[in-house]
């Protein structure tokens, strides 16, 4: 395995340990929660780690999730870099999934749990 991976491995395992989630956002199926002790910047752009709870268990077993997020304020776009499933509430339980693959930069949209967070982030 490669430095990389392991580092970001480590930095999911430690974020829910060490994390004060605080709700920011929700949506009919969805509760969302922001460590603010985490933001930091990264080569110009914020990192965020955020966790979703679902009010449903999904059919693969997943009841939350924790995700690295990066926001760019000057082009109002955001991607993630780290995202893990559980089996349990606030990641807690099994982890069934996980990927430290960055996904696509994607507008941020009106009305979503990212433009909240967005606001927050980049005033």
């Amino acid at each position: 395995m490669n430095k990389a991976y392991l580092l970001m491995i480590s930095l999911l395992a430690s974020a829910s340990a060490q994390a004060e989630w605080t709700h920011f956002y929700e949506t009919r199926l969805t509760n969302f929660y922001v460590d603010n002790a985490s933001i930091q910047p990264v080569d110009g752009k914020l990192q965020v780690w955020i966790l979703g709870n679902s009010k449903a268990r999904k059919g693969s077993g997943e009841i939350s999730f924790k995700s690295l997020q990066q926001f760019d304020c000057k082009e109002k776009m955001n991607r993630g870099i780290a995202y893990a499933t559980f089996s349990e509430e606030m990641a807690a339980g099994d982890k069934l999934n996980e990927t430290d693959v960055p996904s696509s930069w994607t507008l941020v949209l009106s009305g979503t749990a990212e433009q909240t967070l967005f606001k927050q982030l980049c005033p």
